[in-house]
């Protein structure tokens, strides 16, 4: 004859969370550099007036040219 499966208590379940080790915790390592800007980020919008006050079109351009300006 088989034994029937019950599911655990809560009683079981907080003596097993207790009673099991935790894994160690591996130390924290960024897999990126954030110091080093990356290219997209130094981009930015474009936009240049006319001496009508219209719009002449717009485009992404290095932010070391709109420095300058």
């Amino acid at each position: 004859m088989s034994e029937r499966f019950y599911p655990p208590t809560e009683e079981e379940l907080l003596k097993q969370r207790i009673l099991t080790p935790q894994p160690s915790r591996a130390p924290y390592s960024p897999s990126v550099d954030f110091y080093e800007p990356s290219p997209r980020s130094q981009m930015r919008l474009h936009i240049e007036q006319r001496e009508d006050g219209t719009l002449k079109g717009y485009g992404f351009t290095p932010a070391i040219i709109l420095i300058g300006k």
